[in-house]
């Protein structure tokens, strides 16, 4: 990425993140028209969406070209959100199979937490692990990260998330990251770095940050009736060579229309 590219970068995200907080200033927008999505997909929608925008925020001071490992695992939150952003707004129970999956998280810590000898007074403090199971085509899919990014058409999607979960977890990468080079000479002390530097995909990680603003933002977007960020996310989407819109494949759009239909 040449220096004017990255500067380009720089900007472009700029613009997003600026024009995301002027849309939500003041009272926030008055979304009328939600084009038949549920109250909980519309909720889910919109706090994720902000959710990658204060995440972004975070990282822009080290945008384009001096993200570290130690950023990765936000840079893992605005994908993984904006994977869930464009599944949620095509795939009718897509929130409430998120609503379940939070339930089983839930009490799955509960349980973990009363076999603490430590902390089992925590586990009456868990909310929400009574929740009635609410009826869902996307269980699956709310539960694995896989099946969810293979709702939605982007190529490698998962691949994208599987690198990033190696750069976010306890890795080999993280380990390596932080091992000065000359570190295994014998006779020589081992030498441990402070600061890990830049990954050298820094400029390509920047650009899906920037790529996933405009999905994220573009979903919301469709639920803005006067679609008031709608030339800035198209003009950034062209400049980025990506489509505005990330799509999630007929069949899991499919999927969730037949299983509301069932439902009423």
């Amino acid at each position: 990425m040449t220096d004017s590219q990255q500067d380009s970068l720089q900007e472009m995200i700029a613009e997003l993140l600026d024009g995301w907080k002027d849309f939500v200033s003041g009272t926030g927008p008055n979304l009328v028209d939600w084009r038949g999505r549920s109250e909980a997909q519309v909720a889910t929608i919109m706090t994720l969406t902000a959710h990658v925008h204060a995440t972004a925020a975070i990282l822009r001071p080290a945008i384009p070209d001096e993200l570290t490992i130690a950023h990765m695992p936000l840079v893992r939150s605005i994908f993984e959100s904006t994977i869930t952003i464009a599944w949620c707004d095509e795939v009718a129970d897509a929130a409430q199979s998120l609503v379940n999956e939070s339930a089983r998280q839930r009490r799955a810590l509960r349980s973990s937490l009363e076999k603490s000898r430590t902390m089992s007074e925590m586990a009456d403090q868990i909310s929400g692990t009574d929740w009635s199971s609410l009826p869902t085509s996307s269980s699956q899919q709310a539960r694995y990260i896989e099946q969810r990014c293979d709702d939605v058409a982007l190529d490698g999607a998962y691949a994208f998330y599987r690198m990033l979960s190696g750069m976010s977890h306890v890795s080999i990468e993280t380990i390596d990251a932080y091992l000065d080079a000359e570190s295994f000479i014998p006779g020589e002390p081992l030498s441990v770095k402070s600061n890990p530097g830049p990954i050298s995909s820094s400029p390509a990680w920047s650009h899906l940050v920037a790529c996933c603003l405009v999905w994220s933002g573009m979903v919301v977007n469709y639920l803005d009736k006067t679609r008031s960020r709608r030339s800035q996310l198209r003009l950034v989407a062209r400049a980025l060579g990506i489509r505005p819109e990330l799509p999630v494949k007929y069949d899991a759009h499919r999927r969730g229309q037949q299983s509301t239909k069932r439902q009423r």
